[in-house]
């Protein structure tokens, strides 16, 4: 039996809003999507497991048509979906009264619900969110049944405000495979059939790396999992590290020669370290327009000579404010910035 196993795509959300590409980004969580019921389509997936959060928010109408459209196209898969802590199902939901196509199965209730398939030999169980918080371990106790079929579990959760997770006894639960969403950050037991698959595409700045979906096919005692990556963009960590010779010019080359070679489609976290000229500012404004950076944050420090600065000046204001931070062998980051700030504040106001 082929399973196809998606989680956390959230339509409808717009990442890094307000910046310059997020329009664009919010189109790719669509497309990716839609790109993802072709691949279903193309492997003759069995099963199209979706755990939770495929809309950002309360789907409209029109989105449930739309994504029913994509859902009908499929001509031997079924679709299995709960919903997420995001997408809960409140009393006014359009979840809760759509026509959904033939093969979708969507499992409503937030107790656990089988969803039998017998001409794949196949339960699916699983349970929705019907508020925004699912606070009970109540998966911890669960046993699928020793019958000849696959069994198989659907869920959303994994933190202790949603749905709390125990690992070693889900491991020990009997199941065939264990599709999870909630954390966006892929992680797979293979051995043990628990996947967590994370999100299609990457949708905020501390999603850093590939992003995916999983293709399963499983056997009664055996189990081939492939996560396969699938987004069009990534978050990216960048560290570049300066020193008392560095100029913003130079910074930027660097900067944009990364751009080159991880690809302009990318969306870079910036992190400035060591120590620079007293004298050097980086423009934050350079760097943003070599690249799509989400994020810049200037932890470079200023390289003075403490003690050249003391004997110049231990007579005067700037002798008195270096002293009171003598003697201290480690600083704390407050105070670092603190002595840096106010030395170069006394060294401005000194030379006009």
């Amino acid at each position: 039996m082929k399973l196809m196993h998606i989680a956390d795509v959230h339509i409808g959300v717009t990442p890094d809003l307000n910046k310059p590409w997020s329009q664009a980004r919010a189109q790719a969580v669509k497309d990716t999507f839609a790109a993802l019921i072709g691949i279903a389509e193309k492997e003759q997936a069995d099963l199209l497991l979706i755990a939770g959060d495929l809309f950002h928010s309360q789907p409209l109408k029109r989105d449930l048509k739309e994504i029913n459209y994509l859902f009908a196209t499929l001509s031997r898969t079924q679709v299995v979906i709960i919903a997420g802590n995001h997408d809960y199902i409140n009393p006014s939901s359009n979840y809760n009264s759509y026509p959904w196509a033939e093969n979708v199965t969507f499992i409503t209730s937030s107790e656990l619900t089988q969803a039998e398939f017998p001409w794949l030999n196949t339960v699916v169980w699983g349970l929705s969110y019907r508020s925004r918080e699912m606070a009970e371990p109540v998966l911890d106790h669960i046993k699928a049944p020793d019958d000849g079929r696959f069994h198989i579990l659907l869920a959303h959760g994994g933190d202790p405000k949603h749905l709390p997770l125990n690992y070693r006894q889900l491991s020990r639960a009997g199941f065939d495979y264990i599709a999870l969403g909630h954390i966006h950050a892929p992680a797979c037991s293979k051995e043990l059939g628990i996947v967590n698959v994370g999100c299609p595409e990457p949708l905020e700045r501390t999603d850093f790396g590939k992003r995916g979906y999983v293709l399963a096919e499983i056997e009664k005692g055996s189990r081939d999992i492939r996560w396969i990556p699938c987004s069009t963009a990534e978050y990216i960590p960048v560290t570049l590290e300066v020193n008392v010779h560095t100029a913003c010019t130079e910074l930027c080359r660097q900067f944009a020669d990364i751009v080159s070679q991880r690809g302009r489609q990318n969306i870079y976290v910036l992190t400035i370290t060591g120590y620079r000229d007293p004298d050097v500012e980086f423009d934050p404004e350079a760097l943003s327009a070599l690249g799509n950076v989400a994020q810049i944050n200037d932890l470079s420090e200023p390289e003075y000579d403490f003690d050249k600065l003391y004997h110049e000046h231990s007579y005067d204001m700037i002798g008195t404010y270096i002293s009171a931070f003598l003697g201290e062998s480690e600083h704390s980051s407050l105070h670092k910035k603190a002595l840096f700030y106010g030395i170069r504040a006394l060294l401005n106001n000194q030379s006009r």
